[in-house]
């Protein structure tokens, strides 16, 4: 995405990533001020094996789950330039 001139970037989301037997998550931003261009890219991969998992695997991965939740919730951060 490319930003309009009178944005200006404050804050960009951390990158993270999450790894455990089941899911493999990575999020990546990165800008460019001298193109103006934000790139956000975010994978996700999941293999449970089956359709449904019990509650100790979920409870093995909920705090994986919780970061991959914050990590979607980030915000960037833009202020308007004079």
């Amino acid at each position: 995405m490319t930003l309009p001139a009178f944005a200006r970037v404050t804050d960009l989301p951390a990158d993270t990533s999450v790894n455990d037997h089941f899911i493999a998550f990575t999020s990546r931003y990165v800008f460019d001020p001298a193109t103006r261009t934000l790139q956000v890219r975010q994978h996700l991969h999941a293999a449970f094996g089956h359709q449904m998992y019990s509650a100790d695997e979920f409870n093995g991965m909920k705090d994986d789950l919780t970061r991959i939740e914050r990590d979607l919730d980030a915000e960037l951060v833009l202020k308007a330039s004079k």
